[in-house]
């Protein structure tokens, strides 16, 4: 086990003492001259009044002799190089005025100063060291006085016996007394191996060299400066350097350090350990003999390092102050500073202080504006840190402080002046403790951190980083709060001080938390947030004053729905002024029709500022916030200046949103672009031509269907159709306006005929169509667009009678691909929405000859259209849902026809007539929308055609128009078409 040999030599000495019963009065007289010019081997003593010095060049080396050997020799004088004094204290007392050492001495001492010995001033500028291989105790030993030891040489250890000045009591176990040093000064140049105190006095030291300790590992060495034992030690200053591998200064056991001064231009304390360490033990032999060790003062204005702790206080250590300068730096690896003992009159930090601080319940002052921070601060409840001076009334010394790391203590104090920074706008700075702040407080983080204590004094609060800091309990500071960026949230109820006004900057959030919440003012530029991102509803904020708003803006969270809905709400008992943004966020509601509406703002102060909502979009200058199928607008009432949300209209009627009459009239366009046309519409009225021949097979070849008799004639054919019309609804919801449309279709097609006997003929043929239509749609509610894609297959067939009659039949499917666009909400209300369709028709008709060139051929059509129009959510949430758009129309007409040899011309007039009499019905949010057309419709229009080649080609036109009848004019069509046919 090792131990330390400034323990275990001493009580060998009282042990060998003890048993040997002399009295000690053994040392003989000078043995020395004056001045010693020769090399010697022998001790030197020195008599009452004599002085001695040691020549340059000339050493005093003693042998050292076994231990046993020397044991009955208490202070070891006989292998010593030089002694002072007889052993006992109670001997006469010889004073040494002056002793020079300018050579080496060495032995088991190199100097001994015994309980009778006093020796008034040594100076040394060579070597004082004992001899390595055997017992030794120091370079210097003082059990007497040592007025003053110059030191400009070096006094060295190379035995290891742990120190190279050794001051000790008087080896008398009963009534001892202790060595004393009144004043180490160890000049520039001057090496001393480590000081040890067993007990004693070291008034002053002073140290411009090194100090350093003993560079043996034979025990556990102590440190450069090592009191123990109850050793009193006044005031040590460092000017130069101190550097240990282990311990740098050691107070233990009971000892005191009045005063360390680590001054201004040293190279400081450094230490492998423990830069410096009060501690109440002591030596391993003694673990018993814990005594309370003090330091008064620490004052630090260069550096003090400990590769474990810059300093160390354990259970029984106690510093009063420790001053850490603008120059100086306290550092330790694992603690700067690590209290587990007393910490008196706290830390007053102006420097640095690099490394975690372990407070216990002491307190730390941050002062002066260089004062930095570099790791964490833990504490006990007690435990206190001040941001600002020991001494307040220096202002001028106030700190702008940023701490970057996390603090963990009772306490911290924010000084009048002062500012603290938690974080650097990254993401670390915390603090578990309570604030008392009468300065400046500032939280610069951009994450998201939890403030879980009170803060409270005069001082402001501010948000300064781009992330949230949730504040967790309640504060009651009396200081502005500003929130310059990023988010302050209220995490818990009153943790929004009721005493603070507060001022939010462009680019911050005040976020209530859903919490019911009092401030005195309120000046927004920002954004205050009183739902949160919770679907909690029935927050309250009041502002008990003034409230100003620089284009800030208040969300509040609402179920939009009736009167009786349930809201957040901002209640002023002040002033208002500026402009504030409204933003709603609904929380589950579905739309309903309002009354008075709903207050969303309470105003019992003046109402001198201006809210808007902010909305889905603006109709007609006022925002327009939709849910579901209802709109909302902001309203002031006049009888109480409140503000209410509101989705009826002056006269009761409901609001709704702007894409109604756009869903309302999506079936009716689409039925225009499914709607199948007449037999002269697809043939431009030339049935012969569709044969092929003149007329029908004679009789030679009645009955025949062979080819070989008589080819089968194919045809082909095309045209293009383009409509304009106006569509006034005859029954809508919406109340919607005339929808008007411009259609195109073009279609291609092939005939042939497959069958012909002497009673007629049989032409069936296909065809494919694309259609494609664009329509402006309106209501009181908004205005906007259909643009619809028809993509079409169909099929028909068609019986001629010889005696001039027919029957014609069509099939088709249809294929639609749409979007819907709301110009008052300026978005889409959905892209590439499909739908499909599909139409039959039949039509008969008989034409009737008035002479050689003019015909006339009543006939009737009967058609069905029917198209399936797939759902989807629009952009402002809500489900839209269509039921099947159905349509059967009968028409009833005649043509009248005028044939020349290679000119047709003929007018036509038709009544049409809506036999389903059903409505398009479309649901937004659950809520129907009806709509439909005029039933009864007239149309009329005129045609030609122009054939070449035998009549086997040719081109024809036509127009047409038609108008609802219900109400003439306000509903019609205007149509045109071309087309060029040709068979072989």
């Amino acid at each position: 086990m090792k131990i330390y040999r400034y323990a275990v030599l001493p009580m060998a000495l009282k042990v060998a003492l003890f048993f040997s019963g002399i009295s000690g009065n053994a040392i003989a007289a000078s043995t020395c001259g004056p001045t010693i010019s020769q090399n010697r081997t022998t001790p030197c003593y020195l008599s009452n009044n004599e002085n001695l010095t040691i020549d340059k060049g000339v050493s005093i080396i003693v042998p050292t002799e076994g231990f046993m050997a020397s044991q009955y020799d208490k202070y070891s004088g006989k292998t010593s190089a030089v002694n002072v004094g007889n052993e006992d204290i109670k001997d006469p007392l010889i004073t040494v005025h002056n002793i020079e050492n300018n050579g080496i001495l060495k032995g088991t001492n190199g100097l001994v100063v015994t309980p009778s010995g006093l020796v008034e001033k040594l100076v040394n500028r060579g070597t004082i060291s004992t001899i390595s291989g055997g017992p030794a105790l120091s370079g210097v030993t003082v059990a007497g006085t040592l007025k003053t030891l110059e030191n400009y040489g070096s006094i060295i250890d190379p035995a290891g016996a742990g120190g190279s000045i050794f001051i000790i009591p008087e080896l008398v176990i009963k009534n001892p007394h202790y060595g004393k040093i009144d004043t180490i000064q160890n000049q520039k140049g001057g090496s001393i191996q480590g000081i040890i105190m067993n007990g004693g006095t070291l008034t002053n030291l002073n140290n411009y060299g090194i100090l350093s300790q003993s560079s043996s590992s034979n025990f556990l060495p102590p440190g450069a400066l090592t009191a123990a034992y109850g050793a009193d030690v006044g005031i040590f200053n460092n000017y130069g350097t101190v550097a240990v591998s282990n311990k740098g200064i050691i107070v233990s056991q009971g000892s005191t350090l009045k005063g360390l001064n680590n001054q201004v231009g040293s190279k400081g304390i450094i230490a492998g350990v423990n830069a410096i360490e009060v501690t109440g033990q002591g030596p391993a032999s003694d673990s018993k003999k814990i005594q309370p060790s003090r330091i008064k003062k620490i004052t630090n204005a260069s550096t003090i390092y400990g590769n474990t702790k810059g300093i160390y206080v354990d259970d029984k250590g106690v510093i009063e102050t420790i001053t850490n300068t603008d120059t100086g730096v306290i550092k330790g690896i694992i603690f700067s500073i690590h209290n587990k003992g007393t910490i008196t009159n706290g830390i007053d930090n102006a420097g640095t202080i690099d490394g975690n601080v372990e407070l216990g319940s002491a307190r730390l002052y941050l002062s002066g504006p260089k004062a930095i921070l570099k790791g964490d601060v833990s504490g006990t409840k007690d435990s206190i840190v001040t941001i600002g001076n020991m001494n307040r009334t220096d202002k001028a010394k106030n700190l702008d402080f940023t701490y970057t790391h996390n603090m963990n203590v009772g306490t911290v104090k924010i000084s009048s002046g002062n500012k603290l920074r938690l974080g650097d706008g990254h993401t670390t700075g915390k603090i578990s403790g309570n604030i008392v702040n009468d300065g400046e407080f500032y939280f610069n983080r951009s994450d998201k951190v939890i403030y879980g204590h009170n803060i409270s004094g005069a001082g402001s609060v501010h948000q300064v980083g781009s992330g949230t800091t949730i504040f967790q309990r309640a504060n009651n500071y009396a200081g502005a709060t500003t929130v310059q960026q990023g988010t302050l949230l209220q995490g818990a109820e009153k943790s929004f001080s009721p005493l603070s006004s507060y001022t939010i900057g462009q680019r911050g959030t005040l976020d209530m938390g859903g919490f019911n919440t009092t401030i005195p003012a309120l000046n927004n530029s920002g954004r205050v947030v009183m739902g949160g991102d919770s679907n909690a509803v029935g927050s309250m904020l009041t502002i008990t004053g003034d409230y100003r708003s620089n284009n800030g803006t208040v969300s509040l969270s609402t179920v939009l729905g009736d009167d009786s809905s349930k809201t957040d709400r901002l209640v002023v008992n002040g002033k208002t002024s500026g402009t504030t943004h409204l933003v709603i966020k609904n929380v589950g509601g579905k739309g309903a029709k309002t009354n008075e509406g709903i207050k969303v703002v309470d105003m019992k102060g003046a109402a001198g500022g201006n809210f808007s909502l902010a909305g889905d979009y603006s109709h007609k200058g006022n925002p327009t916030l939709v849910t579901g199928a209802h709109a909302y607008r902001l309203y002031k009432n006049s009888a109480d200046n409140s503000l209410y949300l509101r989705s009826s209209s002056d006269n009761s009627k409901p609001t709704y949103q702007a894409g109604v009459s756009v869903y309302e009239s999506y079936g009716r366009m689409l039925q225009i672009m499914n709607a199948p046309e007449s037999l002269r519409d697809r043939t431009g009225g030339r049935k012969d031509r569709v044969l092929g021949t003149g007329e029908f097979r004679s009789s030679a070849a009645e009955d025949s269907t062979d080819d070989s008799t008589s080819q089968m004639p194919t045809g082909v054919w095309g045209r293009i159709t383009a409509s304009y019309g106006k569509l006034s609804p005859r029954v809508s919801t919406s109340d919607a306006n005339a929808t008007t449309y411009n259609m195109v279709r073009a279609q291609i097609g092939m005939d042939k005929r497959f069958y012909e006997n002497n009673q007629g003929s049989v032409t069936g043929g296909g065809f494919l169509q694309y259609s494609k239509i664009d329509a402006d749609v309106g209501s009181p509610h908004g205005d906007g667009n259909i643009r619809a894609n028809g993509y079409t297959f169909g099929a028909t067939s068609t019986w001629y009678g010889k005696n001039k009659f027919y029957v014609d039949g069509l099939a088709q499917m249809t294929y639609f691909d749409n979007d819907l666009h709301s110009k008052t909400a300026g978005r889409a209300l959905g892209n590439s929405k499909s739908a499909l369709g599909y139409a039959l028709g039949l039509e008969a008709g008989q034409e009737i000859g008035l002479n050689q060139k003019w015909s006339m051929t009543p006939q009737a059509q009967l058609v069905y259209s029917s198209i399936n129009m797939n759902g989807f959510h629009d952009p402002f949430g809500a489900k839209i849902r269509f039921d099947r758009s159905q349509s059967l129309k009968l028409r009833v007409g005649t043509t009248i026809d005028y044939r020349q040899k290679a000119t047709r011309l003929y007018g036509f007039f038709n009544i049409n007539q809506e036999v389903l009499g059903r409505n398009d019905s479309a649901k937004v949010a659950d809520v129907a929308f009806i709509s439909g057309n005029d039933r009864t419709w007239g149309d009329g229009g005129a045609g030609g055609s122009y054939s070449w080649d035998n009549g086997k080609s040719f081109v024809y036109a036509q127009a047409s128009a038609s108008t609802s009848l219900n109400n003439f004019a306000d509903s019609y069509d205007l149509k045109g078409q071309v087309g060029l046919r040709t068979t072989w």
